[in-house]
């Protein structure tokens, strides 16, 4: 038996991520929203590999679109307010 005492219900060290427990993760929704972001981004990158687009880069596409005419310099002002939207 190891020296170390591991306190119940802690894992080893050797155990694979695998069998990590993330019950409590799974119950809050900012991890939730990240699982769904990654998912969205996975394929996100499938659909647009070819185009060399990113996420950040379509989005920007996607404000020049809607506003025709927009000064280059209020882009980055667009992504802040873009995240209190």
């Amino acid at each position: 038996m190891s020296s170390k005492a591991l306190r119940p219900g802690a894992k080893s060290a050797q155990q694979s991520e695998t069998s990590l427990d993330l019950r409590a993760l799974q119950r809050t929704p900012g991890f939730m929203l990240r699982l769904a972001q990654l998912k969205f981004f996975e394929g996100f990158y499938e659909e647009f590999a070819a185009l060399g687009l990113t996420p950040a880069t379509y989005a920007i596409f996607a404000v020049i679109r809607d506003n025709p005419g927009v000064p280059p310099a209020a882009l980055p002002a667009c992504s802040a307010c873009a995240c209190r939207t």
